[in-house]
């Protein structure tokens, strides 16, 4: 049998008419894209749109600690299991399922923890979510363990480029929500260098004041979005801006001090810059790498 893994956006699931996937996964919903969308809700009615062709013969993979996500299940035909990340699975790091959650195929209910990502791992919910997915295609156990044995990680998802001066250097490039931008910060107990910014998808900055007050010794802007992030958060901890990406990293450098974390997660789209989020994290990485070749 041939299976395709697809990942579907907001804007692709407003025009679908036959798309009825076998196993769909909501893995959360944050705030995002309200530069396209008029309100929340209708960011939100985009996405359920995944379930809209799927029937009681098929299969819907999804997030228990996320409250949209369960409250859009109580409206779908689709069999449900749920999955949980791994601050509440079971021993050994094995998640548990709930009574009430479908059983998957030839599974004995649990995956593996993802052996690689910095503590805290904001992409949890992101394994756990495919690898049940995987479980109810029949995989085996066995076969989801050797594929996390071997798996490094996505690139510009708070993928780890290089350590300089005791100083670790992440690029987050794909942080492109205040959501994504909460978790990774989440990740990290060490000082913060933040690196954000970029196109205004007019998200509601709130969530990360918090998180900037008391992790972020220095945020450095770019962008865009540059002069109304400054005003929601500037106030908050040393706040400096750059012209561009390149003269970012360069401040983060000057900035930073051995057992620091320099991290760019801009909490916004690229497109004021760049061509994309992967062009925009590979500027960074080169840059960062540039600074690690001179010393």
């Amino acid at each position: 049998m041939d299976v395709l893994v697809v990942e579907v956006s907001s804007f692709q699931l407003e025009a679908i008419e036959e798309f009825r996937p076998r196993v769909s996964v909501l893995l959360n919903v944050t705030e995002d894209h309200l530069d396209r969308y008029a309100r929340v809700q209708d960011y939100v009615d985009a996405k359920k749109r995944i379930f809209a062709n799927q029937s009681s013969e098929d299969t819907a993979v999804l997030n228990r600690d996320d409250p949209t996500v369960m409250m859009l299940s109580k409206h779908i035909l689709p069999k449900k299991i749920f999955f949980q990340p791994e601050q509440k699975a079971g021993r050994r790091g094995f998640l548990r399922r709930k009574a009430d959650d479908a059983p998957a195929p030839r599974g004995r209910g649990g995956l593996p923890s993802d052996p690689g990502a910095p503590q805290g791992n904001p992409q949890r919910g992101k394994y756990d979510g495919r690898l049940t997915a995987a479980r109810v295609f029949g995989c085996s156990r066995r076969a989801v363990e050797a594929v996390l044995s071997r798996f490094e990680g996505l690139e510009h998802r708070l993928e780890f480029v290089e350590e300089i001066e005791g100083v670790r250097y992440y690029n987050d490039s794909k942080g492109t929500n205040v959501g994504s931008v909460v978790k990774s910060l989440q990740s990290f107990s060490e000082p913060v260098v933040l690196i954000a910014g970029g196109k205004d998808k007019q998200g509601d900055l709130s969530p990360l004041k918090g998180l900037i007050r008391d992790h972020v010794k220095q945020l450095i802007l770019i962008g865009e979005a540059k002069d109304r992030m400054a005003r929601e958060l500037g106030m908050l901890t040393d706040t400096v801006m750059a012209p561009t990406l390149e003269e970012a990293v360069l401040l983060a450098h000057q900035a930073a001090q051995k057992g620091d974390v320099v991290l760019l997660s801009p909490a916004c789209s690229s497109y004021d810059m760049f061509r994309d989020y992967k062009e925009r994290g590979k500027i960074f990485k080169e840059t960062v790498r540039r600074i690690g070749v001179s010393l």
